[in-house]
């Protein structure tokens, strides 16, 4: 919605360039990693950091926030160079895992009372619906004024089912949990805690829904690689182990049949446009707002500003 709300073409672009930095720093933590590649991938990161600093500032944060959980997973694993064992071990990683999270938590802090920063921290916007509504809008994907997505939804529950069960991949929820529970604290309440979590985006919930969106994706990939591979091994286990194409031949249905269903465009129906996607919805409205054909009056701030230029 970047491109229909604003447009925010800055953060568009921002945010677009946030999995790259990302993946730079984690190269850091890569098993076969050498001395060289390590100082790569330092400086990688801090080039992309940079880039994202002179795109739109608040896509540092949003990178920042999305690596907190991976940090603390990082973190808790070091444990296991001491000598600590059993329950002691679990402790020690759970104890680590805390200390960094406060950690970073005191440098957010910080910077929400820089002086460079209340610019930014002075923008408010207001809720626009209740938190049972915003929760349900995070559920179905909805977020902000957009079409449910049940498919993609259950995509990405499946997503975090997977993440749950390889446990190197479960900070990736809890990086995409922070950021619904920062567009449920931006589009529900008025607090204080809107504030300091979300001030660094000027409290904007488009913004926040589109970084929870970028960081769902990856768990809606795990749970359509897990739905394929249950696919393909319940059609392998019918065939009874023979040599056949239709194990790959399901996982190609399956996903023609997601992307059938989940990418649909929008339709005429009785003379009106009706949106049976979210992607169809954003078509729909993207065509609208840059129509040539379309007439579109001033507001009434616009009329007073031509008038005064």
């Amino acid at each position: 919605q970047l491109l229909t709300f604003g447009p925010i073409y800055p953060n568009l672009a921002a945010y677009a360039m946030v999995p790259s930095v990302a993946t730079c720093f984690m190269c850091l933590f890569a098993k076969d990693a050498t001395l060289p590649s390590r100082v790569l991938a330092v400086c990688m990161t801090a080039v992309g950091l940079a880039a994202l600093a002179f795109t739109q500032p608040n896509a540092v944060f949003t990178t920042v926030v999305f690596l907190l959980p991976f940090c603390m997973y990082r973190t808790a694993l070091a444990v296991d160079f001491l000598s600590f064992k059993g329950r002691k071990r679990i402790a020690a990683k759970i104890a680590v895992a805390i200390g960094f999270f406060v950690f970073a938590a005191v440098i957010w802090a910080v910077m929400l009372h820089l002086p460079f920063f209340q610019g930014v921290l002075s923008e408010w916007w207001p809720k626009y619906t209740g938190g049972f509504q915003a929760i349900a809008d995070v559920i179905t994907l909805r977020f902000v004024g957009g079409v449910w997505q049940p498919l993609l939804a259950f995509a990405v529950v499946l997503g975090a089912v997977y993440a749950l069960l390889r446990r190197e991949y479960l900070w990736l929820v809890f990086a995409y949990m922070l950021f619904c529970l920062m567009f449920v604290l931006d589009a529900a309440t008025e607090s204080d805690l809107k504030l300091w979590l979300t001030g660094f985006w000027y409290t904007d919930k488009y913004r926040i829904a589109a970084a929870a969106a970028l960081f769902g994706a990856p768990l809606a990939s795990m749970g359509l690689h897990a739905l394929c591979s249950a696919s393909r091994k319940l059609v392998h286990s019918v065939l009874r182990g023979k040599d056949s194409f239709a194990p790959a031949a399901v996982s190609v249905f399956v996903l023609a049949v997601f992307a059938s269903i989940n990418y649909y465009p929008s339709v005429m129906l009785s003379g009106q446009q009706v949106s049976l996607s979210a992607f169809g919805s954003f078509k729909s409205q993207y065509e609208m707002a840059n129509s040539a054909n379309e007439t579109r009056p001033y507001t009434k701030a616009e009329q007073a500003f031509v008038e005064r230029v």
